[in-house]
């Protein structure tokens, strides 16, 4: 059970409670006064776990807390109140990324690549401390009213589940629809699993559907194993580059996807009609916003994505011997 404050209550001595934002499976997350700072925080009570979750958690959040940068929520605070384990997280003005789906997807062109553009260099920063978050889904994304895209959950997940629980088995910790295959099996992982949730994801803003349906969880991850993904195209229009573009990040072998979210913003920039390093008119928001949550090995220099045949004999993946710290399922 998670335990339940009420608005108006001050938990922790500190955290003025305001309201409920959310509820996941890792627990429920409130807005609320940092009364010690004078500043608004999403409060993240968590689903209570084994014995040992509470010190997993606290070891991979200080992890998570590596991660830097405007596309990942920052954490600010860990700590438990009569058993009860909680984090504070920034607070994001917006809505995630699965509800502007639920309302309008497909979401055109520059939109989506605009969306991905912003996860990708979340992503960077997150690869570059040797952090890999492995649940990249749309609710774990949040899009600010500014046109900020935030990704949040970095390790959060992964403390609370048993390991064993990571793979198929009588639970499934995690997202199917945007595992990626070495994660189904429950091989080492690296940045080109972050990767390839992140093609999953451009998929479905840009058709509308996930690349992968079957019947149920199991028969969703099991499916990627063994089919490729039907072409995206045959579902919506959009330049062949893009197409080519997001089946590469959603290559089996983890060694034929682009080295890096680095370069694969950059690549995502051309299709949003940013320059490199140049500035935006895409409006990510639709008409509806609500308040969301937003709770040392470098990676190689990436290949130029979008160009499979001709980039695949260089790339070079992650390999066995990667020092990224996973932390999330």
């Amino acid at each position: 059970m998670v335990y339940e404050p009420s608005p108006g209550e001050l938990f922790a001595t500190r955290y003025r409670i305001e309201g409920l934002l959310g509820r996941g499976a890792t627990g429920a997350v409130w807005s609320a006064m940092d009364e010690a700072v004078g500043d608004r925080v999403a409060l993240k009570l968590l689903v209570a776990g084994p014995v040992d979750a509470a010190e997993r958690f606290r070891r991979e959040v200080r992890l998570a807390r590596r991660v830097t940068h405007r596309n990942a929520a920052r954490i600010f605070d860990l700590g438990a109140v009569d058993r009860v384990l909680y984090l504070t997280m920034e607070l994001v003005e917006g809505e995630s990324l699965h509800d502007l789906l639920s309302r309008e997807a497909p979401l055109s062109v520059p939109r989506a690549a605009e969306i991905g553009r912003q996860i990708a260099h979340g992503l960077a920063a997150a690869h570059e401390v040797s952090v890999i978050h492995r649940d990249i889904k749309p609710g774990n994304v949040l899009l600010e009213t500014t046109g900020r895209v935030v990704l949040t959950d970095f390790g959060v997940a992964r403390a609370i589940a048993n390991d064993a629980q990571v793979t198929i088995g009588a639970a499934l910790i995690g997202t199917p629809s945007y595992m990626a295959p070495e994660q189904v099996r429950g091989e080492a992982v690296g940045p080109a699993t972050d990767l390839y949730a992140l093609g999953a994801l451009l998929y479905e803003m840009l058709t509308g559907r996930c690349p992968f349906i079957a019947d149920g969880a199991i028969a969703t991850a099991m499916t990627r194993l063994t089919q490729d993904p039907v072409d995206p195209r045959e579902y919506a229009a959009m330049p062949q580059k893009v197409a080519s573009l997001v089946l590469e990040l959603l290559e089996r072998s983890l060694e034929l996807r682009p080295n890096s979210a680095a370069g694969v913003a950059t690549a995502l920039a051309e299709f949003a009609g940013r320059s490199h390093s140049g500035d935006s008119a895409v409006t990510l928001l639709g008409t509806h916003t609500s308040t969301g949550a937003g709770p040392s090995a470098t990676p190689a220099t990436a290949r130029p994505p979008g160009n499979t045949t001709a980039n695949r004999t260089t790339s070079t993946g992650a390999g066995p011997n990667s020092t990224f710290v996973s932390i999330a399922p």
